[in-house]
């Protein structure tokens, strides 16, 4: 099957009926062109992991690494 814009996103890869409801439900996500106009509220960087002595008052979120 090939995938259009118009495609319902069921039928994506790694999106079941499940999922698929969710996205329904909570992001109003119908088909492939209503996914890919959908832009997060905000972005979050997880990419840098900080030491303790790293962290600073201005940061609002780290991500920590420990043991």
């Amino acid at each position: 099957m090939a995938v259009t814009m118009n495609t319902d996103i069921t039928y994506l890869k790694g999106v079941g009926p499940k999922r698929a409801e969710l996205l329904n439900k909570e992001l109003n996500i119908f088909m492939v062109k209503d996914l890919l106009q959908h832009y997060p509220f905000r972005y979050i960087d997880r990419s840098q992991i900080y030491s303790i002595a790293q962290i600073n008052s201005s940061q609002t979120h780290v991500q920590l690494r420990g043991r």
